[in-house]
Protein backbone atom coordinates (compact mmCIF):
# COMPACT_ATOMS: atom_id res chain seq x y z
CA UNK A 1 0.00 0.00 0.00
CA UNK A 2 3.02 2.61 0.73
CA UNK A 3 4.31 1.73 -2.74
CA UNK A 4 0.93 3.18 -4.30
CA UNK A 5 0.81 6.11 -2.18
CA UNK A 6 4.79 7.01 -2.61
CA UNK A 7 4.30 6.23 -6.56
CA UNK A 8 1.18 8.68 -6.68
CA UNK A 9 3.19 10.82 -5.00
CA UNK A 10 5.87 10.99 -7.16
CA UNK A 11 3.18 11.28 -10.31
CA UNK A 12 1.88 14.28 -9.09
CA UNK A 13 5.43 16.11 -8.30
CA UNK A 14 6.61 14.67 -11.93
CA UNK A 15 3.21 15.42 -13.70
CA UNK A 16 3.33 12.23 -15.47
CA UNK A 17 1.21 9.88 -15.91
CA UNK A 18 0.55 7.03 -13.37
CA UNK A 19 0.77 3.15 -14.07
CA UNK A 20 0.03 1.00 -11.35
CA UNK A 21 1.05 -3.08 -12.10
CA UNK A 22 0.26 -5.02 -8.99
CA UNK A 23 2.40 -8.33 -8.81
CA UNK A 24 0.66 -9.68 -5.66
CA UNK A 25 -2.54 -8.68 -4.02
CA UNK A 26 -2.83 -7.44 -0.41
CA UNK A 27 -6.11 -6.50 1.20
CA UNK A 28 -4.71 -3.04 1.89
CA UNK A 29 -4.74 -2.38 -1.25
CA UNK A 30 -8.86 -1.87 -1.38
CA UNK A 31 -8.02 1.00 1.95
CA UNK A 32 -9.59 4.37 1.19
CA UNK A 33 -6.69 6.02 0.36
CA UNK A 34 -4.95 3.34 -1.96
CA UNK A 35 -8.38 2.54 -3.57
CA UNK A 36 -8.43 6.29 -4.54
CA UNK A 37 -5.53 6.00 -5.79
CA UNK A 38 -6.02 2.54 -7.85
CA UNK A 39 -9.48 4.25 -9.45
CA UNK A 40 -7.40 7.26 -10.33
CA UNK A 41 -4.56 6.06 -11.83
CA UNK A 42 -4.15 6.35 -15.50
CA UNK A 43 -3.77 2.53 -16.40
CA UNK A 44 -3.43 -0.80 -14.60
CA UNK A 45 -1.94 -3.70 -14.79
CA UNK A 46 -2.40 -6.99 -12.93
CA UNK A 47 -1.03 -10.97 -13.22
CA UNK A 48 -4.57 -12.72 -13.32
CA UNK A 49 -8.12 -12.79 -14.93
CA UNK A 50 -9.09 -13.82 -11.26
CA UNK A 51 -7.33 -10.40 -9.75
CA UNK A 52 -8.55 -8.53 -12.70
CA UNK A 53 -12.16 -9.45 -12.15
CA UNK A 54 -11.51 -9.08 -8.34
CA UNK A 55 -9.84 -5.07 -8.80
CA UNK A 56 -12.58 -4.14 -11.49
CA UNK A 57 -14.92 -4.87 -8.99
CA UNK A 58 -13.29 -2.53 -6.52
CA UNK A 59 -12.47 -0.09 -8.74
CA UNK A 60 -15.41 0.49 -10.88
CA UNK A 61 -12.72 0.48 -13.75
CA UNK A 62 -13.36 -2.08 -17.08
CA UNK A 63 -9.83 -1.33 -18.66
CA UNK A 64 -7.66 -3.25 -15.75
CA UNK A 65 -5.28 -5.18 -18.50
CA UNK A 66 -3.69 -9.14 -17.87
CA UNK A 67 0.05 -9.50 -18.33
CA UNK A 68 1.69 -12.68 -17.20
CA UNK A 69 5.43 -13.36 -17.53
CA UNK A 70 6.68 -14.40 -20.38
CA UNK A 71 8.69 -17.52 -20.57
CA UNK A 72 12.48 -17.83 -21.84
CA UNK A 73 13.20 -19.56 -24.89
CA UNK A 74 15.18 -22.24 -23.23
CA UNK A 75 11.93 -23.56 -21.34
CA UNK A 76 10.60 -25.00 -24.35
CA UNK A 77 11.04 -28.63 -25.63
CA UNK A 78 14.40 -28.16 -28.51
CA UNK A 79 11.73 -30.03 -30.74
CA UNK A 80 8.72 -32.25 -31.32
CA UNK A 81 10.25 -35.27 -30.58
CA UNK A 82 9.43 -34.82 -27.06
CA UNK A 83 5.91 -35.11 -27.51
CA UNK A 84 6.61 -38.82 -29.19
CA UNK A 85 8.80 -40.04 -26.01
CA UNK A 86 7.88 -43.33 -24.81
CA UNK A 87 9.28 -43.19 -20.96
CA UNK A 88 10.00 -45.97 -19.08
CA UNK A 89 10.78 -45.42 -15.55
CA UNK A 90 13.35 -47.93 -13.42
CA UNK A 91 15.09 -47.43 -10.32
CA UNK A 92 18.21 -46.08 -12.07
CA UNK A 93 15.91 -44.02 -13.68
CA UNK A 94 12.57 -42.81 -11.43
CA UNK A 95 9.77 -40.82 -12.68
CA UNK A 96 11.37 -37.70 -11.06
CA UNK A 97 8.80 -34.87 -9.60
CA UNK A 98 10.66 -31.38 -9.32
CA UNK A 99 9.29 -28.31 -7.16
CA UNK A 100 11.44 -24.90 -8.23
CA UNK A 101 11.34 -21.92 -6.29
CA UNK A 102 10.86 -20.99 -2.53
CA UNK A 103 9.57 -22.93 0.40
CA UNK A 104 7.13 -20.48 1.80
CA UNK A 105 4.96 -21.92 4.98
CA UNK A 106 2.91 -19.15 4.74
CA UNK A 107 1.98 -20.46 0.94
CA UNK A 108 2.19 -23.60 1.11
CA UNK A 109 2.02 -25.28 4.31
CA UNK A 110 -1.31 -27.39 4.75
CA UNK A 111 -0.43 -28.80 1.34
CA UNK A 112 2.56 -29.58 0.28
CA UNK A 113 3.52 -31.54 3.66
CA UNK A 114 0.48 -34.16 1.84
CA UNK A 115 2.52 -34.49 -1.04
CA UNK A 116 5.86 -35.34 0.38
CA UNK A 117 4.39 -37.88 2.81
CA UNK A 118 2.18 -39.76 -0.38
CA UNK A 119 5.32 -39.76 -2.72
CA UNK A 120 7.33 -41.40 -0.21
CA UNK A 121 4.83 -44.13 0.75
CA UNK A 122 5.18 -44.88 -2.98
CA UNK A 123 8.99 -44.60 -3.09
CA UNK A 124 9.06 -46.99 -0.16
CA UNK A 125 6.53 -49.60 -1.32
CA UNK A 126 8.91 -49.97 -4.65
CA UNK A 127 7.01 -47.32 -6.59
CA UNK A 128 9.99 -45.45 -9.38
CA UNK A 129 9.12 -42.13 -8.51
CA UNK A 130 11.09 -39.31 -6.51
CA UNK A 131 10.60 -35.82 -5.41
CA UNK A 132 13.47 -32.87 -6.09
CA UNK A 133 13.21 -29.28 -4.04
CA UNK A 134 15.40 -26.79 -5.44
CA UNK A 135 14.80 -23.42 -3.30
CA UNK A 136 15.81 -21.96 0.17
CA UNK A 137 12.92 -22.36 3.11
CA UNK A 138 10.85 -19.67 4.72
CA UNK A 139 11.51 -20.62 7.75
CA UNK A 140 14.65 -22.58 7.45
CA UNK A 141 12.95 -25.10 9.59
CA UNK A 142 9.80 -25.17 7.37
CA UNK A 143 9.37 -28.93 6.34
CA UNK A 144 12.69 -30.09 8.22
CA UNK A 145 11.42 -33.54 9.03
CA UNK A 146 9.55 -34.09 5.75
CA UNK A 147 12.10 -33.00 3.43
CA UNK A 148 14.21 -36.15 5.10
CA UNK A 149 12.16 -38.81 4.41
CA UNK A 150 12.67 -41.44 1.99
CA UNK A 151 12.22 -40.70 -2.05
CA UNK A 152 12.51 -37.09 -0.97
CA UNK A 153 15.54 -34.77 -2.02
CA UNK A 154 16.24 -30.72 -0.79
CA UNK A 155 19.14 -29.33 -2.88
CA UNK A 156 18.68 -25.91 -1.75
CA UNK A 157 19.09 -22.92 -3.59
CA UNK A 158 19.75 -22.86 -7.42
CA UNK A 159 22.86 -21.14 -8.41
CA UNK A 160 23.65 -19.45 -10.43
CA UNK A 161 20.62 -19.28 -11.52
CA UNK A 162 20.62 -20.19 -15.04
CA UNK A 163 21.18 -24.20 -13.63
CA UNK A 164 17.29 -23.61 -13.38
CA UNK A 165 16.92 -24.91 -17.49
CA UNK A 166 18.61 -27.71 -17.00
CA UNK A 167 16.89 -28.71 -13.89
CA UNK A 168 13.74 -28.59 -15.72
CA UNK A 169 14.94 -30.60 -18.27
CA UNK A 170 16.23 -32.96 -16.20
CA UNK A 171 12.64 -33.18 -14.74
CA UNK A 172 9.88 -35.59 -16.06
CA UNK A 173 6.85 -33.23 -14.34
CA UNK A 174 6.20 -30.54 -11.57
CA UNK A 175 4.49 -29.96 -8.13
CA UNK A 176 2.51 -26.87 -7.89
CA UNK A 177 0.88 -26.70 -4.13
CA UNK A 178 -1.60 -24.53 -2.69
CA UNK A 179 -2.46 -23.95 0.73
CA UNK A 180 -5.81 -25.69 1.83
CA UNK A 181 -5.43 -23.61 5.27
CA UNK A 182 -8.32 -20.65 4.87
CA UNK A 183 -6.48 -17.79 5.80
CA UNK A 184 -4.08 -18.21 3.68
CA UNK A 185 -5.99 -19.04 0.63
CA UNK A 186 -8.19 -16.25 1.27
CA UNK A 187 -4.64 -14.06 0.83
CA UNK A 188 -2.93 -15.65 -1.82
CA UNK A 189 -5.81 -16.99 -4.08
CA UNK A 190 -5.61 -14.11 -6.88
CA UNK A 191 -1.93 -14.19 -7.16
CA UNK A 192 -0.08 -16.06 -10.34
CA UNK A 193 3.42 -17.99 -9.53
CA UNK A 194 5.89 -16.35 -11.07
CA UNK A 195 7.04 -19.56 -12.60
CA UNK A 196 3.94 -20.86 -13.58
CA UNK A 197 4.12 -19.82 -17.54
CA UNK A 198 7.85 -20.69 -17.39
CA UNK A 199 6.61 -25.05 -15.78
CA UNK A 200 4.35 -24.70 -18.67
CA UNK A 201 6.44 -24.01 -21.42
CA UNK A 202 8.30 -27.41 -20.74
CA UNK A 203 5.37 -29.37 -22.16
CA UNK A 204 5.47 -31.56 -19.06
CA UNK A 205 2.74 -32.59 -16.44
CA UNK A 206 2.24 -29.68 -13.98
CA UNK A 207 0.11 -31.49 -10.60
CA UNK A 208 -0.94 -28.90 -8.74
CA UNK A 209 -2.25 -29.42 -5.41
CA UNK A 210 -4.62 -27.31 -3.74
CA UNK A 211 -8.18 -25.46 -3.69
CA UNK A 212 -9.54 -24.73 -6.93
CA UNK A 213 -10.59 -20.91 -6.27
CA UNK A 214 -6.97 -20.10 -7.13
CA UNK A 215 -5.76 -18.35 -9.73
CA UNK A 216 -3.42 -20.72 -10.28
CA UNK A 217 -6.15 -23.69 -10.26
CA UNK A 218 -8.35 -21.95 -12.90
CA UNK A 219 -5.17 -20.98 -15.40
CA UNK A 220 -4.10 -24.73 -15.51
CA UNK A 221 -7.78 -25.91 -16.01
CA UNK A 222 -7.07 -24.77 -19.45
CA UNK A 223 -3.82 -26.68 -20.43
CA UNK A 224 -3.92 -29.86 -21.63
CA UNK A 225 -1.27 -32.46 -19.42
CA UNK A 226 -1.84 -30.84 -16.05
CA UNK A 227 -3.02 -33.08 -13.34
CA UNK A 228 -5.23 -30.84 -10.81
CA UNK A 229 -5.95 -31.87 -7.23
CA UNK A 230 -8.18 -29.61 -5.71
CA UNK A 231 -9.14 -32.24 -2.85
CA UNK A 232 -7.32 -32.79 0.10
CA UNK A 233 -6.66 -35.98 -0.03
CA UNK A 234 -3.04 -37.85 0.16
CA UNK A 235 -5.15 -41.05 -1.07
CA UNK A 236 -6.20 -38.73 -4.39
CA UNK A 237 -2.60 -37.71 -4.47
CA UNK A 238 -0.80 -41.42 -4.47
CA UNK A 239 -3.86 -42.73 -6.94
CA UNK A 240 -2.94 -39.81 -9.91
CA UNK A 241 0.69 -40.20 -8.89
CA UNK A 242 0.15 -44.45 -9.91
CA UNK A 243 -1.15 -43.68 -12.96
CA UNK A 244 1.13 -41.05 -13.95
CA UNK A 245 3.52 -43.81 -13.77
CA UNK A 246 1.57 -45.66 -16.63
CA UNK A 247 0.33 -42.97 -18.74
CA UNK A 248 2.79 -40.66 -19.08
CA UNK A 249 3.86 -41.03 -22.32
CA UNK A 250 0.14 -40.90 -23.17
CA UNK A 251 -0.40 -37.33 -21.25
CA UNK A 252 2.78 -35.85 -22.74
CA UNK A 253 1.04 -37.17 -26.41
CA UNK A 254 -1.80 -35.53 -25.85
CA UNK A 255 -0.92 -32.35 -24.41
CA UNK A 256 1.32 -31.01 -27.68
CA UNK A 257 -1.75 -29.55 -28.96
CA UNK A 258 -2.52 -27.21 -26.16
CA UNK A 259 1.33 -26.54 -25.57
CA UNK A 260 1.42 -25.19 -29.09
CA UNK A 261 -1.08 -22.72 -28.81
CA UNK A 262 0.37 -21.68 -24.87
CA UNK A 263 3.83 -21.36 -26.93
CA UNK A 264 1.77 -19.02 -29.34
CA UNK A 265 -0.16 -16.72 -26.74
CA UNK A 266 2.53 -16.33 -24.60
CA UNK A 267 5.29 -15.71 -26.26
CA UNK A 268 7.75 -13.05 -25.63
CA UNK A 269 7.00 -10.76 -29.14
CA UNK A 270 3.33 -11.02 -28.33
CA UNK A 271 3.73 -10.20 -24.68
CA UNK A 272 6.11 -7.33 -24.91
CA UNK A 273 4.14 -5.78 -27.96
CA UNK A 274 0.85 -5.67 -26.29
CA UNK A 275 2.59 -3.93 -22.89
CA UNK A 276 4.43 -1.59 -25.15
CA UNK A 277 0.89 -1.00 -27.02
CA UNK A 278 -1.00 -0.20 -23.63
CA UNK A 279 1.98 1.66 -22.52
CA UNK A 280 1.78 3.64 -25.75
CA UNK A 281 -2.08 4.28 -25.20
CA UNK A 282 -1.69 5.19 -22.08
CA UNK A 283 0.66 8.22 -22.27
CA UNK A 284 -1.93 9.28 -25.64
CA UNK A 285 -4.71 9.32 -22.64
Amino acid sequence: ASTIKWSEWISREKDCKLIIHVADHNKFFFEEKSLKILKKAHSVFVISEKMKKLYEKYTDRNDIKVFHNFPDNRCYPKDNAHYSTNRVFSSESPLMITFIGGLYSCLHKDSIEDFIKSISTLHSSGKKIELRFYGARHPSTFLEKELSMEGITHHGLVKPLEKKYQIMHDSDAFVLPSSFDPKINEEYKYSFPSKLTELVATGKPIIYYGPSNTAASEFLSEINGTIIINEKSSVRISDLLCQLLIDYSDIIRTSKESRSRFKKEFSKNRILSEFIMQLEQTVLK
